[in-house]
Parts: structure tokens; C-alpha cells; sequence
């Protein structure tokens, strides 16, 4: 299966599309992906993971296109990981967020360009870290790190209490931010600008 060379990029998800349903990429996938890098195309993951995560789930696979993070909030280098283009929350926006959360009492992870913050404990955030993967960052508040620049704000909780969660932060915060629901239990606050679509446009034209 060859890749007509007329493509420069080829850009995929994580979930649902590059990996199956077990979270592994098939041989097959990997073969048309190699061949396709092999013809010159870029390959590229656009995601709402870590750059470190996607590494993790790639397995080896060698990504030689920008790869698009954190729903795009994060363009990194595909060797190195470097941020090559980085959307933050708004400072001014970082303390309400924190606090309507607070009053709705879920479980917050406060994501900067390196490491998620917490300050307890949810299983059902660390049911979403790998095996091997370091786990979130405990401080005893907030307040500690407030002063980080600050990628996305992530609220979790169960699904029903996330469904029911996201008319009220779209409501509260929908015309200042980008308020998202990556996953059942994950309800997650970036800056309005932040897309895939963008980072994709952003990838496309540093690539010519």
C-alpha cells in the first residue's frame, strides 16, 4: 500500500482511530504509516493527551509531522517534545475557574506545559494514567501554583455528575474559554482560541 506523494501530512487521533480497541496500533496501521513516511509524508497525532502520553501509546512509532497536544493547546517537536506553539488559560481566568469548581466540589487536576498539579486523590484519573507513567503532582492547594502558567484546568468526576457539570461551565465560561468534555469523567477548561482545528492549521503552514 503506497501513499501518493502528493500528501505532505497525515494527521490522526489517538483514540478510536490510530489505536484499537485494547489501545494498541495495529501491525497493519504501522506498516501503511511506516511506508508512508518512508514516501516523505509527515505523520503527525493530534490529541487531547500529553505529548509524553502520546509517545507512550505510539510505541516507537517514529512521528516526523509537528504533533498536536492537549486538544491543541500544545504543538510539540516530534523528536524532542519541545513546545513549538503554546495556548495558556488567560492568568485572569485561572482563579474563577478554580473557584466555581471548588463550589461544585469535583476533583480538579491543574495542568501546566509539564506537569499536572492536584491536591488529592481520584481514581478515576489514575485509572487513566498508564502502567509506568508517573502520577499527577500533589500540592496542598492551588495557591501553589497558581503562578504557572496554566495549559488547561480539568474536572473530574463521574459521568453523570460531568453531564450534568458542563451546561453550567459552558454557561459560566463558554463566551471566555473553550469548555470540553474529552471523556466521560473529564470536563476540561483551554483557551478559547484552542483547537484541533487551529493547531492543524498551524501545522499545515509550517510545513509550506
Amino acid at each position: 500500500c503506497m501513499v501518493p506523494t502528493r500528501y505532505k501530512l497525515i494527521v490522526l487521533d489517538l483514540d478510536g482511530t490510530l489505536l484499537d480497541a485494547e489501545q494498541k496500533i495495529t501491525a497493519r496501521t504501522r506498516l501503511v504509516l511506516e511506508r508512508a513516511q518512508a514516501d516523505g509524508v509527515a505523520v503527525a497525532v493530534a490529541t487531547g493527551r500529553s505529548y509524553a502520553l502520546t509517545r507512550y501509546f505510539v510505541d516507537g512509532l517514529p512521528l516526523t509531522g509537528p504533533q498536536i497536544t492537549y486538544n491543541g493547546a500544545i504543538i510539540a517537536d516530534p523528536v524532542s517534545g519541545v513546545p513549538l506553539f503554546a495556548r495558556h488559560i488567560p492568568p485572569a481566568l485561572v482563579a474563577p475557574v478554580l473557584t466555581f469548581l471548588a463550589e461544585q466540589e469535583v476533583y480538579v487536576s491543574y495542568y501546566t506545559d509539564d506537569t499536572i498539579y492536584v491536591t488529592g486523590r481520584s481514581d478515576l484519573e489514575i485509572a487513566l494514567v498508564p502502567p509506568g507513567m508517573p502520577e499527577p503532582a500533589r500540592v496542598p492547594s492551588f495557591d501553589a501554583v497558581t503562578h504557572l502558567p496554566a495549559l488547561k484546568l480539568v474536572a473530574v468526576a463521574e459521568n453523570d455528575r460531568i453531564s450534568a457539570l458542563r451546561p453550567l461551565a459552558v454557561e459560566a465560561f463558554g463566551a471566555k474559554l473553550y469548555v470540553t468534555r474529552t471523556h466521560a469523567v473529564l470536563l476540561e477548561f483551554l483557551h478559547a482560541s484552542v483547537s484541533k482545528g487551529a493547531a492543524l492549521q498551524w501545522v499545515m503552514e509550517s510545513l509550506g
